[in-house]
């Protein structure tokens, strides 16, 4: 999972090593809802994932697996190249 600080792109994102920078995801609030927050290597947010998490429901952990099926393609993706990455230009 992302820290506040790497996701936010603080010191602890830009000091990485660049096989330690992967898809990640937190857990957060906004006040009303549950959210997965799903970021990129740079620890951008690129996707929220709501949800309520009511005890007598499995939304949370539904969200959860969600968030981790996510992120593990696009690592895959991002890793094993299903298709080229080229940078923007410039």
């Amino acid at each position: 999972m992302a820290t506040d600080n790497a996701r936010k792109g603080g010191a602890a994102a830009t000091k990485s090593s660049e096989k330690d920078r992967t898809y990640s995801y937190c857990r957060d609030r906004d006040g009303v809802f549950d959210v997965f927050i799903i970021c990129n290597p740079r620890g951008e947010e690129i996707a929220h994932l709501y949800f309520w998490d009511e005890p007598d429901t499995n939304e949370g952990h539904l969200a959860e697996m969600s968030a981790q099926l996510i992120v593990a393609n696009l690592n895959r993706w991002y890793f094993d190249g299903w298709v080229k990455v080229t940078e923007r230009p410039k």
